[in-house]
């Protein structure tokens, strides 16, 4: 905003002052543009329409920049000077922040994608016991999303209905019992009619042979 032709007639430290601050203006500038347009290519797919809307983007960083440094006059007091440089200030620093955050997603992308993959894609259930204290419970209600508190009832049982169970458990296995019993005795009549008929066809061969020595005899 300084005229050239004043600029050319002062010292030339005043030169060198001046094109410091026109420089800053530039570069900063510059990197509003470079930051716009890495953000805004993760939008859109056309880089024509990305580059226009990065270039102004940039234009307007460059105005703001240069309306601040503009606006600072060294003839005020120190504190009219910091009451008008205040706004400003905070101006300057929301710029600022917004020109780095692209280029912060672009510098730590490998470790932000990293991340994103081990992150679950779908609702995951964690159990956690209802026995834990109640700051552990604070912090876990913090960071799950959504919690969902499930609650089992407890059922008391009478002690008739304790007793009840254990008799009908008791009859239970009286009757296994017997039925295992009852299927030894079967097994051991089983071998007593085996042994029975076992000794009946022993006689009848010892017959067998008697009959044929009869019919041998007589033949002769």
């Amino acid at each position: 905003g300084a005229s050239g032709e004043i600029i050319n007639l002062c010292p030339e430290f005043e030169k060198i002052k001046y094109a410091s601050i026109g420089a800053t203006i530039f570069f900063t500038s510059l990197l509003a543009f470079i930051s716009s347009f890495y953000g805004l290519s993760q939008i859109f797919e056309s880089y024509v329409l990305v580059f226009f809307l990065a270039l102004f983007w940039g234009i307007i960083i460059f105005n703001l920049d240069r309306y601040i440094v503009q606006s600072l006059r060294s003839g005020d007091s120190t504190q009219q000077s910091l009451l008008i440089s205040l706004p400003r200030i905070i101006l300057a620093v929301l710029v600022a922040i917004i020109i780095s955050k692209p280029l912060e997603v672009k510098l730590f992308e490998d470790e932000i994608n990293a991340l994103m993959l081990d992150m679950p894609l779908r609702r995951q259930t964690l159990l956690f016991s209802a026995t834990y204290p109640e700051k552990v419970d604070a912090m876990m209600s913090s960071v799950l999303n959504q919690p969902s508190h499930v609650e089992v009832e407890e059922q008391n049982a009478t002690t008739n209905e304790m007793s009840r169970n254990v008799a009908e458990a008791a009859k239970g296995v009286g009757e296994i019992a017997e039925n295992i019993s009852g299927v030894s005795t079967a097994a051991s009549e089983t071998t007593q009619g085996s042994s029975q008929t076992r000794d009946a066809a022993n006689e009848l061969s010892k017959l067998a042979v008697d009959l044929q020595g009869l019919v041998t005899k007589f033949k002769i």
